[in-house]
């Protein structure tokens, strides 16, 4: 099953809690949309067994973390 994604970034001046092209919630602060999108993600994963993620975007646009939860391949691939 692929993992299901879950991102936080910056838009308009607002940290943004989004799937895809859908935005879930927006924050005044990073770390409350990281502590939501986290909340979510782990809930994926105890509640419905589907893999999910997060992943975190700095004020530069650059991906600064990902945090996966469910199983991961070991050996990582790539």
């Amino acid at each position: 099953m692929p993992r299901f994604y879950y991102y936080v970034v910056l838009s308009g001046g607002v940290w943004v809690l989004r799937t895809g092209d859908q935005v879930v919630a927006n924050f005044s602060t990073q770390a409350e949309a990281v502590a939501e999108g986290a909340r979510r993600a782990r809930a994926l994963w105890e509640q419905q067994s589907r893999p999910s993620g997060l992943r975190i975007q700095g004020r530069d646009g650059l991906w600064q973390d990902e945090r996966t939860y469910g199983t991961d391949p070991y050996p990582p691939r790539g």
